[in-house]
């Protein structure tokens, strides 16, 4: 339930303000490299894994991007000692803020923020209790550039940092790290 609010509250947002301000639209997809911070998830999973994504942006001025994004995280470890196999998935859901520093006809970096709700689920053998499911809201900061490829299509290369802690087991783990992305975007 509580993921369902978000995506409504995302895209009521999202609707409102790209109606009301909006100057382009943009619709992209992306594929990154997610490493986690948390030393128990490099213990089971390794540094990190593929993470896939779909965006949604709005100008909301010359320089000034209003984005959504919903992403996919997933690794296969196993546990320390038994060595049977877990599974880990992460869905971040992203509201944030890009501003272009500089704007050219074949780059514009940018500089951005946001809001990430991140649902986490860990599949752990029956004995240990079950899944592990969450929650949590955290934050994150990017640097990037487009390159520009037409008036319609561009590239994002992006690297961002997402803090977002949590308690598992009376444990704080971390669910961010570094992300490391390529993305194609179509202006509409």
């Amino acid at each position: 339930m509580r993921k369902f609010i978000h995506i409504s509250f995302l895209m009521l947002f999202f609707i409102i303000s790209t109606q009301a301000f909006a100057q382009g639209f943009k619709a992209g997809v992306s594929l990154a490299y997610n490493s986690v911070n948390d030393s128990a998830f490099k213990d089971a999973y390794g540094t990190g894994n593929l993470m896939f994504g779909a965006s949604l942006s709005a100008d909301l001025a010359k320089k000034l991007e209003l984005r959504a994004e919903i992403n996919y995280f997933s690794a296969k470890g196993e546990m320390t000692l038994s060595e049977e196999e877990i599974t880990y998935t992460l869905t971040p859901i992203v509201a944030g803020l890009r501003f272009r520093v500089i704007e050219t006809k074949r780059i514009s970096p940018y500089l951005g923020a946001g809001i990430d709700f991140c649902s986490y689920k860990e599949k752990v053998p029956e004995r240990f209790g079950g899944d592990i499911t969450g929650s949590k809201t955290g934050i994150h900061g990017e640097i990037g550039t487009y390159v520009h490829l037409s008036q319609k299509l561009q590239i994002d290369v992006n690297f961002r940092y997402l803090s977002a802690k949590t308690e598992v087991l009376d444990k704080e783990r971390e669910l961010g790290g570094i992300r490391a992305g390529v993305g194609v975007e179509y202006r509409f």
